[in-house]
């Protein structure tokens, strides 16, 4: 059996693992990258990078026997990554037999209901630091990076300090691993999201040994 997994996303499950009991830290042999083809058998597949709240997700194009097949991945449009969507949208995959579509949303909003975007979400952030007195709270997914990014540039804009703890404080230096991840904190970090100032609540040799 041949195991293949979104890089990125493999490096924050391999840092999520240290802080979760029986949690599986992947060791894939071949890794997800947009646009370049991969061969596995006579699967010929090409990843396409998208936006989502997971980091480093991808739709797939799968080609075999002469059969073309899509699948779209919980892909969104409201994120931080929707001119992802855009592409996608203006260079759809051509000559497609099956397509398969996620749907984790349906059924959420009204017909002609949106979800906020992230910028949306960051000024009501904004307003909600600047009006609470003492610590504001925030609980999020520490792997939903566009969430991250989304209240540090509000704690920034408030004038606050982000604190993170130690799984969120890993779980972000692991999405920092991969050379082309760059890319990706051009697209969401419009201010420098390196320059985020984290205090976490362990000292340094306190940290959990890497598997």
């Amino acid at each position: 059996m041949i195991s293949i997994a979104c890089d990125g996303h493999q490096q924050a499950m391999r840092a999520a693992a240290d802080f979760v009991p029986d949690a599986v830290a992947l060791n894939a042999a071949q890794h997800l990258e947009h646009g370049k083809q991969i061969q596995i058998g006579p699967f010929a597949i090409v990843p396409r990078l998208v936006d989502h709240s997971g980091f480093d997700a991808y739709a797939i194009e799968v080609e075999a026997d002469g059969k073309r097949l899509f699948y779209s991945g919980d892909l969104r449009a409201h994120g931080r990554k929707r001119k992802l969507f855009e592409v996608l949208l203006a260079h759809p995959p051509r000559n497609i037999d099956v397509m398969l579509m996620e749907g984790s949303s349906l059924g959420r909003l009204a017909d002609d209901g949106e979800f906020p975007t992230e910028e949306a979400l960051e000024d009501v952030f904004v307003d909600r630091f600047k009006h609470t007195a003492g610590m504001a709270l925030v609980t999020c997914s520490a792997q939903n990076i566009d969430r991250v990014v989304t209240v540090y540039r509000a704690a920034k804009r408030a004038g606050r300090t982000l604190i993170v703890d130690a799984y969120a404080a890993e779980v972000l230096k692991a999405t920092g691993l991969r050379q082309h991840s760059k890319a990706y904190f051009r697209l969401v970090e419009s201010g420098g999201f390196h320059t985020a100032k984290a205090t976490l609540p362990i000292e340094e040799g306190h940290r959990p040994s890497r598997r």
